[in-house]
């Protein structure tokens, strides 16, 4: 449902406009009315709305002759003075016009409707009068053009912005996935060169591997998120070729709640974070041991990347991490989620090191 007056149609904009001219006739010709009722005086209800009614169309007829002068001929620099006379020329021109039509128009329609002979008294003061009246009408008019159009600049401006900052979030994470994928393939090249000369059959099916997950990450390289189970079959790929590398001494568990298939976050972040882990891992233990687990918690996506390394020492800063793979995540998650995100390390108590992700919890048909 579309609530945007700025998108509405001319011909729904004019309806409205029409309602309210029609709604200020009525509630003028009831306080006409209840002015006679409390002063003992003859009602008149059928010409009261007769004036009242054929006043607010008749001003309503005017108002596009109006707005296009206003729009024509707007008061700003340059010749701000011939222009403020032009407009109290307008003014004077435009409050004779409807006195004479509003003559004309209630002297037809008083005997039409039976409401009698229309009485307007000496034409000359009351044309002065409804001139002198039709001053704040026509300023009030120029004034709330005015304010409708600030206001549509103003959100104009908004959505440029938006739209801006949008282009320009999507092409900053674009650069940080061009940043990571290279850094990952030139890591994983490292794993299968040393795996060469040991193992030529364990190499090549590891190459093969890095063929399937190289076709999906670049398939995905302009995805900003995916939906976790997606994120997961690339993970797999990735400890595949890992194990291959390290033959049984490598233990990797994952545990997914159900409800976290869908739910959506940033194309690959969790990788960095394992190789990481492995890498840390593998300098402390021959045995490592890498786990990853996702949950929900109330509206948030949980997701853990722990070891059994060494942990990190306890004036470790992250802000000022100089490792390609957890920097590109962490700025990355800034990216997409501002505030409400959060990646942190901590030590676990049995040794090794435990990284929490904290983001949105959203599922992927909520962004379609």
């Amino acid at each position: 449902m579309n609530v945007d007056p700025f998108a509405w149609s001319a011909k729904k904009k004019w309806m409205i406009i029409t309602g309210v001219y029609l709604l200020i006739a009525f509630w003028q010709a009831g306080v006409f009315i209840a002015d006679n009722v409390a002063n003992y005086e003859p009602a008149n209800i059928g010409r009261v709305f007769i004036n009242e009614v054929s006043g607010s169309l008749l001003t309503l007829v005017m108002l596009p002759l109006l707005l296009a002068f206003f729009e024509h001929v707007p008061l700003r620099r340059p010749a701000l003075g011939a222009k403020t006379a032009l407009y109290l020329l307008v003014w004077i021109v435009y409050g004779s016009l409807l006195t004479v039509m509003f003559y004309t128009s209630r002297t037809v329609l008083y005997p039409m409707l039976g409401a009698g002979e229309y009485q307007y008294g000496d034409f000359l003061p009351r044309l002065v009068m409804e001139t002198i009246k039709q001053f704040f009408v026509f300023w009030l008019i120029y004034l709330i053009r005015l304010y409708v159009i600030t206001l549509h600049e103003s959100n104009e401006q908004r959505l440029r912005a938006a739209r801006l900052e949008q282009e320009l979030s999507r092409s900053r994470l674009q650069t940080l996935q061009m940043q990571l994928n290279p850094h990952f393939l030139f890591n994983t090249l490292n794993v299968i060169s040393s795996t060469m000369y040991e193992n030529v059959k364990t190499a090549d099916t590891m190459i093969a591997t890095l063929s399937d997950l190289l076709r999906q990450t670049l398939n995905a390289m302009n995805w900003e998120v995916h939906p976790l189970r997606k994120e997961m079959e690339l993970l797999g790929l990735y400890f595949t070729i890992m194990k291959q590398r390290f033959n049984d001494t490598l233990r990797i568990s994952t545990r997914i709640d159900a409800d976290c298939s869908d739910a959506l976050l940033p194309g690959f972040i969790i990788q960095p974070l394992a190789e990481n882990a492995i890498r840390f891992s593998m300098e402390r233990d021959a045995s490592p041991e890498i786990s990853v687990t996702a949950c929900r918690a109330g509206q948030m996506l949980v997701i853990t990347v722990t070891d059994n390394g060494p942990g990190i020492p306890p004036d470790f800063d992250i802000t000022a991490t100089k490792g390609v793979g957890l920097a590109n995540a962490i700025e990355r998650l800034r990216t997409l989620y501002g505030r409400e995100q959060s990646l942190e390390l901590s030590n676990r108590p049995e040794g090794g090191l435990c990284v929490t992700i904290r983001m949105p919890f959203r599922l992927s048909e909520e962004v379609k």
